[in-house]
């Protein structure tokens, strides 16, 4: 049962890592001199 628990929190923990990372890249994107 730990194991199943510890496994699911990794793939949180990953999930939100994806999700952060893709913010960076949208605002990095905004920030750069497009015009």
């Amino acid at each position: 049962m730990r194991e199943v628990g510890e496994h699911h929190v990794a793939g949180v923990v990953e999930m939100e890592v994806e999700v952060d990372v893709g913010r960076q890249r949208k605002a990095s994107r905004l920030s750069l001199p497009t015009a």
